[in-house]
């Protein structure tokens, strides 16, 4: 939990993708994510997401706002896709 949080950007964003995180910590997925849910849930709100709309993500579940997450978070994985068939 320690090097996450210290890892935290100027902006409370992760500094690392999730990969690098595995080889650096030596851990699974689970584990990771894991602290990762307990960083998240800390305040401020938004607070160690990977980037914006994972900060906005995080914001719109703590409110409770169940639709307009589940809405934003396929829009960013349609995004994903479209950028992938570009490249």
């Amino acid at each position: 939990m320690n090097f996450l949080i210290d890892s935290l950007n100027s902006q409370g964003f992760l500094s690392y993708s999730e990969e690098e995180y595995l080889s650096f910590l030596h851990i699974n997925k689970e584990t990771f994510y894991f602290h990762v849910h307990i960083l998240q849930s800390l305040d401020p709100s938004g607070v160690g997401a990977f980037d914006i709309y994972d900060s906005i993500c995080i914001q719109l579940r703590k409110l409770k706002k169940h639709n307009t997450y589940k809405m934003l978070r396929n829009i960013k994985n349609t995004f994903s896709l479209i950028i992938i068939k570009i490249l």
